[in-house]
């Protein structure tokens, strides 16, 4: 499953009050600590992997990034 559609499924399922994820909270601490340490927000893939939120937000980020520096 692509970020975007992961991000898409978990927009819409806080849009219309019925989530379509799974997530996990647990003590962690953000990347910008270190990538060594468990993260406190997961979410759960559809393959059952598990991918951070700050991960997830920071793939989205320089996807638009790109794209802004590519003139669009």
């Amino acid at each position: 499953i692509s970020h975007f559609e992961l991000a898409r499924k978990v927009t819409n399922g806080v849009k219309h009050s019925r989530p379509k994820i799974k997530t996990k909270t647990q003590v962690g601490f953000s990347s910008d600590f270190s990538n060594d340490f468990e993260r406190p927000l997961n979410i759960f893939q559809d393959d059952g992997s598990e991918i951070s939120v700050d991960d997830l937000l920071k793939s989205l980020v320089d996807f638009w990034e790109l794209q802004r520096s590519a003139g669009w």
